[in-house]
């Protein structure tokens, strides 16, 4: 009896480790063909698998095995992560673990988020993929939340809200893990917040620090409204007001593009050079300081000597 509860505790434990990636694991990422347990395969981004069987000859030979419906009419652009042969992957909605050789559901956790969230959201309804560990799958939601689940059930463990959906901010981009801290990067810049990066201790999920990407002068600096004063201010838009009632006023108020008209006057200049350059003569000062176009009210493009 003795002999069994020592032998279910030492496969408890061994299962266990297998699951706990540490920083040296995360740091090596990449050198092993049987699994994937960081965004971009290694901290280089640089995907490149070591795979030997698959190459440019048996490639040819490779047929579908199995297949996994997401179940979602939006885009699917994570990438999937491997470790001791279980596939993690996400969406917009959800979070599941698949046996790789079979294709067989371990578990599926949902993201849920108010339906106005994807009113602010650019360029697709979308997650990039999750990060592995220490026994731990962390993602980010488009609702402006970073989460933690258990990498061997699914179960929720932490859930720390970054920002509020309702100034733009919100979460697509797939999670970091340096040194057990989760760095993620908010998204919403389409909408005119300050970016940012921030770092979460992966155990707690309390915030460690935030890095504003964004200068605070320059920002405030091109509206016509002051910055607000609350604490949120380094991480919310120009106004106060919700995104979408923004959208609605600026659309009103701006005018429309210049693009074309810089781009006619791209070519005068070009034009103008050429012909002086045929007929011997330097452009002249004034006529040089005279070619430009004014852009969006305060910012100006002005082609100078060529």
């Amino acid at each position: 009896m003795r002999g069994i509860i020592l032998a279910s505790m030492l496969s408890i434990v061994l299962s266990a480790t297998a699951l706990a990636q540490s920083d040296q694991d995360l740091r090596n990422a990449g050198k092993r063909a049987d699994e994937i347990i960081t965004y971009g395969m290694s901290y280089s981004q640089q995907r490149f698998s070591p795979l030997k069987q698959i190459n440019r000859d048996t490639v040819r030979r490779l047929v579908p095995a199995w297949a996994y419906s997401m179940a979602n009419s939006y885009g699917e652009e994570a990438q999937p992560l491997i470790k001791e042969g279980v596939i993690y992957v996400t969406n917009q909605d959800k979070t599941v673990a698949i046996d790789a050789l079979t294709g067989k559901e371990i578990w599926k956790t949902m993201v849920e988020y108010p339906p106005e969230t994807t009113r602010v959201v650019c360029c697709g309804i979308v997650n990039r993929g999750a990060a592995l560990y220490q026994g731990r799958v962390f993602r980010v939601t488009l609702d402006a939340r970073v989460i933690a689940l258990d990498q061997k059930t699914g179960k929720e463990i932490w859930s720390t809200r970054f920002g509020d959906p309702k100034f733009g901010v919100s979460g697509t981009g797939a999670p970091l893990v340096a040194n057990g801290v989760v760095i993620i990067g908010a998204a919403g810049a389409e909408y005119g917040i300050r970016g940012f990066l921030d770092g979460y201790d992966s155990q707690t999920g309390e915030r460690l620090w935030i890095w504003v990407t964004r200068p605070r002068v320059s920002y405030c600096a091109r509206s016509i409204r002051s910055c607000p004063s609350s604490t949120e201010a380094p991480l919310t838009s120009r106004s106060s007001r919700p995104v979408t009632a923004r959208l609605r006023a600026r659309r009103r108020a701006e005018p429309r593009s210049t693009s074309g008209t810089l781009r006619a006057v791209v070519v005068a200049a070009l034009r103008l050079a050429t012909l002086s350059a045929l007929r011997g003569r330097p452009l002249r000062s004034r006529r040089r300081q005279a070619i430009g176009a004014t852009v969006r009210g305060s910012e100006a493009a002005v082609v100078r000597s060529l």
